[in-house]
């Protein structure tokens, strides 16, 4: 029995050897060229479609079949002129029963390093519909371009590195697929397809790289003009939003974000259901640092799709929610393809104003610590057209908070108004202190032409009628204004320290401010306000460290438009000697501010007392700078940072200077301070009935 056994297996071991040893040697002996016509028939009724190549090879193992080299599938009539695909290598699998029959039936047709032009004509229909909606034979006959029936069985089409390229008529658009993944098992006695694609879209006028793989996949059923029931699931992961929206807008807003993507898709390609579901996150501008908050956003949207409507899609429901906010949304968006016009209603509903404040923090740069809280409710109309919209609608905001250094200051509700011509946000009253209030009010509207531009600041009103009823995110402008009356200017400080304001952390003040400010900038992307405006001082003493005593202002009228800055008049106070001039600053920081200042007398003696550098007397107690009391090391840090800061030139006038023995008169100079030194240029001056000048440089930088 067991001899049996062996003498069976070295039979079957010596007969498998002989047929490997023979798939192996006869292929290179076989003379293809007489198969040649044959196989190009063969494909031609497997396609449906005029082929041509170049060398062929046969092989038997693992499966007989042929090689093909360098081929071309023609296009069908209709279609233009260029190739549906060209080919580098073809792996043909014949079916064995084919072997004996009159004609050979592939199994399997391996396409590796092709480019497939999809082309749709302007009056309708896919050259796609020629190859895959084919139907089988009926009896007694045989359809034109189908398979006989002898023939019969499924046909598989794999493509590896394959490149999809869209064609509308002659016109090539500039859409592609690369690195196409593909499976396709076309079933033409059923009319069935089930398919499998994978690849990486992008779009070749502009150099961006691809946002991501998507995987499509699912069962089709194409009947006449590829309308029939299709049934696919739609995905990606990790696409960049960087690069989806240049793609299919042909616009980049600098945007960042990671996206994941499932869309389930039900009906036919011309008409069908699709509900979907995603997650966004790491959403902020591209050119910011990404937050450390992926701040992760869960997208779903249901609706239809109908290709036969001149693109319409009716958006059932479509919600974004992150943290404990949402949005929702609903309507309709015509002309898809063409020109995109939009019906929708955005609706938000217990949401938290927080949220969309970290949202808004994302797409700005230097936007500071500062917060808002409350809860958020509103409606947005959106129609027209998708690049300039017409808005209408409300959003409401109760028991805000402005959140800023720690600090929580209570607020008015905030009611914004939506309309075809701007964005109105009503005045809003923030509690700086108790009984003390600023008041705020907002435009958000296009932009006006240059010479409409006006100066004056006032709070800002809406456009005319005769402004545009659409605009755009990229070329929205928004106006500011804030006013105070009468503040204490102590309340001030503190608020502005809470904002983060460098300067107001190193000042203390007393005193009263009326100011009125205004600022303008751009909405998308946003940018650092241009400010206009005025303040007055009324009796106001200031705490500047470095200075031994409290500057006394009487009086001083601020101005601010743009990047120009002017104190004028401003009257000070220090010690006995009481200074009137002007103060100005036009440019960046590195521009230095000009002054003109004059005082009838000056003691040189008492000056010096002023400064705690030059050490003549002890700084103010802390208990008298009330109500800044801080400890002396911060004292000495602020006083070195406020005069290293300090950046200015300009001219002074003294009707008497005085030292211990000597006097001058009518003295003119002129003056520059930077980086800790101080150079003295002196015109002129009188002194025992003759007339002098003279230059000073004084070098603190290492004290």
């Amino acid at each position: 029995m067991r001899g049996s056994f062996r003498r069976y297996t070295r039979w079957f071991i010596a007969w498998a050897s002989l047929v490997a040893l023979g798939g192996w040697l006869l292929p290179p002996l076989v003379n293809v060229e007489r198969y040649r016509r044959r196989l190009k028939s063969e494909l031609e009724q497997e396609l449906g479609r005029p082929v041509d190549f170049g060398a062929v090879s046969v092989r038997l193992l693992p499966r007989p079949g042929f090689s093909i080299q360098n081929a071309a599938i023609g296009e069908a009539p209709g279609f233009g002129d260029e190739p549906f695909a060209r080919i580098e290598r073809i792996e043909c699998d014949v079916r064995w029963r084919s072997l004996w029959q009159s004609r050979l039936s592939f199994d399997r047709l391996r396409l590796e390093h092709a480019s497939f032009n999809l082309v749709r004509r302007p009056e309708g229909g896919w050259n796609l519909a020629s190859l895959i909606g084919r139907e089988a034979p009926a009896r007694g006959g045989t359809a034109a371009g189908s398979p006989p029936a002898d023939a019969g069985g499924p046909l598989r089409l794999e493509s590896e590195g394959a490149r999809l390229d869209f064609k509308i008529g002659a016109d090539k658009k500039p859409f592609a697929v690369i690195n196409v993944a593909a499976r396709l098992d076309l079933d033409f006695t059923r009319g069935n397809v089930n398919f499998r694609l994978a690849g990486e879209p992008i779009r070749t006028d502009m150099s961006l790289p691809t946002p991501g793989r998507v995987e499509l996949e699912g069962e089709w059923t194409p009947g006449e003009k590829l309308s029939g029931p299709l049934a696919a699931t739609l995905r990606t992961e990790g696409a960049l939003l960087y690069d989806w929206i240049p793609l299919l807008t042909g616009r980049n807003p600098d945007l960042y974000g990671v996206l994941d993507l499932q869309a389930d898709l039900r009906g036919s390609i011309y008409s069908f259901q699709f509900e979907g579901r995603g997650t966004l996150r790491q959403l902020h501008r591209s050119e910011l640092p990404p937050p450390a908050d992926a701040m992760p956003a869960t997208l779903y949207a249901r609706g239809q799709f109908d290709a036969r409507e001149r693109g319409r899609v009716v958006v059932e429901s479509a919600d974004a929610s992150f943290r404990d906010s949402i949005l929702h949304s609903s309507g309709n968006v015509e002309q898809v393809f063409s020109a995109p016009q939009m019906d929708l209603v955005v609706a938000v509903e217990h949401s938290r104003l927080e949220d969309f404040f970290q949202l808004a923090r994302r797409f700005a740069s230097g936007a500071g610590a500062a917060g808002l809280s409350g809860r958020l409710d509103g409606l947005v109309t959106v129609r027209g057209p998708w690049r300039e919209p017409r808005l209408g609608g409300f959003f409401k905001a109760q028991q805000p908070r402005f959140i800023a250094g720690g600090t929580t200051f209570p607020m008015s509700d905030l009611d914004l108004r939506v309309n075809e011509t701007g964005i109105r946000l009503a005045p809003v009253r923030v509690m700086v202190a108790p009984r003390v209030e600023l008041v705020a009010e907002a435009v958000f509207r296009p932009p006006a032409p240059p010479t409409m531009r006006s100066k004056q600041i006032s709070a800002p009103s809406p456009p005319s009628a005769g402004e545009p009823h659409a605009f755009g995110l990229r070329g929205l402008q928004y106006d500011l204004a804030l006013s105070a009356k009468a503040v204490p200017v102590s309340d001030l400080v503190r608020f502005s320290r809470s904002l983060g304001i460098r300067a107001a952390r190193e000042v203390d003040a007393q005193g009263i401010a009326t100011a009125s400010f205004g600022l303008t900038g751009k909405v998308w992307p946003i940018t650092p306000p241009a400010w206009h405006g005025q303040a007055e001082l009324r009796g106001t003493r200031l705490f500047l460290p470095g200075l031994t005593e409290p500057l006394h202002l009487p009086h001083a009228r601020l101005e601010i438009s743009e990047n120009r800055i002017v104190v004028d008049p401003v009257t000070a106070v220090i010690g006995t000697s009481v200074f009137t001039g002007r103060l100005e600053h036009q440019g960046g920081r590195s521009v230095p501010w000009t002054f003109n200042a004059h005082t009838s007398q000056l003691s040189l003696e008492q000056s010096a007392l002023w400064f705690d550098v030059l050490g003549h007397r002890p700084p103010l107690p802390l208990l008298a700078r009330i109500p800044g009391i801080r400890s002396l090391l911060e004292q000495r840090t602020a006083a070195s940072s406020l005069f290293a800061g300090l950046n200015a030139s300009g001219r002074f006038s003294v009707a008497t200077l005085t030292y211990p023995s000597v006097t001058l008169t009518n003295v003119v100079a002129s003056a520059a301070v930077s980086g800790r030194t101080v150079q003295l240029g002196v015109e002129s001056f009188r002194a025992g009935g003759g007339r002098g000048a003279g230059d000073i440089r004084v070098d603190l930088t290492a004290s």
